[in-house]
C-alpha cells in the first residue's frame, strides 16, 4: 500500500516489485513471488529458506527449485466404505533475470489426483476435464496429467513492461474475480504494461481454445483482449477501469483471426 505498484494485476512480474523491496527482507521476496535475490556463496541451499540450486553473477540470477505437493485424506459417507483421496504432485521449476531487464520462469509438473467420488462423477460427464488444469489421463483408481508453465518479461524501460508466456493471469484483489480468474486451464498470452505517474495501463492478450466443443470437426478458438486502467490515489485507495473484448475464430459468419485493435 506503501509504493505505486497497483496490485489487482496479479501477473506482476519479479522484477517490477524488486525497487520497492531494497529495505526489506529476503523473505519478503522470496515468500511473494518465489526469487530470491540474495548473494550466498553456496550453490545448493536449504529448501526452507532460500532457492535450492541458485547461480549467482553480477548482472544474473538462475535458480532451480523442486515443485512438491503431497495431501491424502478419506471419507465416510454412512456406511459406505472409506473412500480415500490424495493429490500427489511432482516437478522442477527454473527461474533467472538478466542485468534487471529481463527475466525467465519455466515449471514441469506431474501431477496424480484421487479425487472425491461427485467430482469424479462430475468428470466423467466433462469428458475428463478437470477445472483449473485441463484434459487428464484417467488411471484405475484416479487422473494423472502434467502440466508446463512459462513466461518471459522484459523491463522495456521505466514506464514500459512487456511480458509474454503460457499460463494463468489473475485480475483482481482478492481470493475471487469476476474480471478474470486463475480457475481457467493454461493459456498462451502477451502483456504489455505502461506505467507513468500514478497510472497503470494493462493491455492483456489472450488466446483460449474449448478442445470439448468444435465447429466443423475443428477445435473452437477465441480470443479476447483486455484493457485495465488502474489509479494510485493515494497509498492506501486504488480505483480502476476494465473492458474486455472476446471473439470466437470460427462461426456462421466466417473465420476471423486476431485483432490487436479490437475495442
Amino acid at each position: 500500500a506503501d509504493t505505486s505498484l497497483f496490485t489487482s494485476f496479479r501477473a506482476i512480474n519479479w522484477l517490477e516489485v524488486k525497487p520497492y523491496l531494497k529495505n526489506a527482507g529476503a523473505d519478503i521476496t522470496d515468500g511473494a513471488f518465489g526469487f530470491s535475490d540474495t548473494r550466498k556463496g553456496k550453490f545448493i541451499h536449504h529448501l526452507t529458506d532460500n532457492n535450492w540450486i541458485q547461480a549467482v553473477g553480477k548482472k544474473s540470477n538462475f535458480t532451480i527449485d523442486p515443485y512438491i505437493v503431497a495431501m491424502g485424506g478419506a471419507l465416510h459417507e454412512d456406511s459406505t466404505p472409506a473412500h480415500y483421496v490424495s493429490d500427489i504432485a511432482a516437478g522442477l521449476r527454473i527461474q533467472g533475470q538478466y542485468n534487471d531487464k529481463l527475466s525467465y520462469s519455466l515449471t514441469g509438473t506431474y501431477q496424480y489426483n484421487k479425487f472425491p467420488k461427485y467430482i469424479n462423477d462430475f468428470l466423467r460427464d466433462n469428458q475428463d476435464y478437470v477445472p483449473g488444469v485441463g484434459k487428464a489421463d484417467q488411471e484405475k483408481t484416479g487422473y494423472s496429467n502434467t502440466q508446463f508453465t512459462g513466461n518471459l518479461t522484459w523491463l522495456a524501460g521505466k514506464h514500459l513492461v512487456v511480458a509474454a508466456g503460457y499460463g494463468k493471469n489473475f485480475i483482481g484483489d482478492g481470493y475471487r474475480t469476476l474480471i478474470l480468474s486463475d480457475n481457467a486451464s493454461n493459456n498462451p498470452y502477451i502483456r504489455v504494461q505502461a506505467k507513468v505517474w500514478k497510472l497503470t495501463y494493462n493491455v492483456l492478450f489472450n488466446k483460449y481454445t474449448t478442445p470439448r466443443f468444435s465447429w466443423d470437426n475443428d477445435i473452437i478458438r477465441k480470443f479476447s483482449v483486455m484493457h485495465y486502467l488502474g489509479v494510485n490515489f493515494s497509498d492506501k485507495f486504488q480505483m480502476a477501469i476494465y473492458d474486455n473484448v472476446n471473439w470466437i475464430t470460427n462461426d456462421s459468419f466466417g473465420q476471423r483471426g486476431f485483432d490487436v485493435a479490437a475495442r
